[in-house]
């Protein structure tokens, strides 16, 4: 406040740092008195109202560097890491403001979890922390060489009971990893060389001649012999 004591004008200038802690609607009142004196010392008070009202700050959103990217990696020889996760913190400076947290799809609409082709992205709506996880089932996952990394960027958004908001851009990296080879499953059947597999006596019916290697001189074993 200031007055010209020559005049009687006066002017209040508001401290914007002061008051940001007014909410939307929120009114603060108070009075100035003033003192009018003459050159006799004789003195006349009178008192000014003020109000001052609230108006909507917007938050702020604020994510750690290290918070910024994301790393998980795909299963495969020596490599599991299919999730990793962050924490976005917003701040309001209006007493009592309600803020939520959210994700921006395609679409620009709010919401608390996104799928893509490698996994999903998922949002607390109230403590800001958000967690990729990469579906290792899927082909587009698994088809990834070792030095493949694919990058998907999202937008993390905090959002005030009023509709204001602040909002910025995360990054996951998707690492491939080396997939240890397969081997099919297969099966051999081995059988005993003997009379029944002689080619040239296929089958012993029990009257044909078979020849009997444990008899001297190789000689034929004729039915009723066996």
């Amino acid at each position: 406040l200031t007055v010209d004591t020559v005049t009687g004008h006066y002017t209040f200038e508001l401290d914007g740092e002061a008051a940001n802690h007014l909410a939307q609607g929120e009114q603060f009142d108070f009075n100035i008195t003033f003192t009018a004196t003459d050159e006799f010392g004789a003195q006349k008070h009178d008192s000014v109202y003020v109000r001052v009202e609230g108006a909507n700050d917007r938050p702020t959103l604020t994510i750690a560097e290290a918070d910024k990217e994301l790393d998980v990696y795909e299963k495969g020889i020596g490599s599991d890491t299919p999730a990793d996760s962050g924490t976005a913190v917003g701040t309001d400076a209006d007493r009592g403001a309600e803020k939520r947290y959210s994700l921006i799809d395609k679409d620009g609409n709010e919401v608390t979890s996104i799928t893509s082709e490698y996994g999903t992205i998922t949002i607390d709506p109230d403590t800001g922390k958000y967690t990729f996880t990469l579906d290792n089932d899927n082909p587009a996952v698994s088809g990834l060489n070792v030095e493949d990394i694919i990058h998907e960027k999202y937008t993390v958004r905090v959002t005030d009971e009023h509709g204001a908001y602040d909002q910025q851009d995360i990054t996951v990296n998707i690492h491939g990893a080396n997939d240890a080879p397969t081997v099919g499953y297969t099966s051999i059947e081995l059988k005993e060389s003997g009379v029944y597999d002689n080619p040239d006596n296929a089958q012993d019916n029990g009257n044909s001649p078979t020849v009997d290697p444990a008899k001297p001189g190789n000689s034929y074993v004729y039915p009723g012999e066996h």
